[in-house]
């Protein structure tokens, strides 16, 4: 839940350039992965299976997000 709180937080709110949110996004993303992974803080497996996918999708979108922007802008 504050995964998302802080996720919507740095996208939406913070009026900074749009590489610095999306590395910020990325450590967030790859941290609450972590997390997930080693809490397991669901007590259904598939419940701790499908958080550890969500994360692991944002992450990968986000990642995916920083080339494109790369590529469309290389300085």
């Amino acid at each position: 839940m504050y995964r998302k709180i802080v996720i919507i937080f740095f996208s939406v709110v913070l009026n900074i350039s749009i590489m610095v949110r999306a590395s910020f996004l990325l450590v967030i993303s790859g941290y609450s992965l972590y997390i997930t992974a080693t809490k397991k803080p669901f007590a259904i497996y598939d419940l701790n299976m499908l958080e550890l996918k969500s994360c692991l999708s944002a992450l990968i979108s986000i990642y995916a997000g920083i080339i494109y922007i790369n590529s469309e802008n290389p300085y």
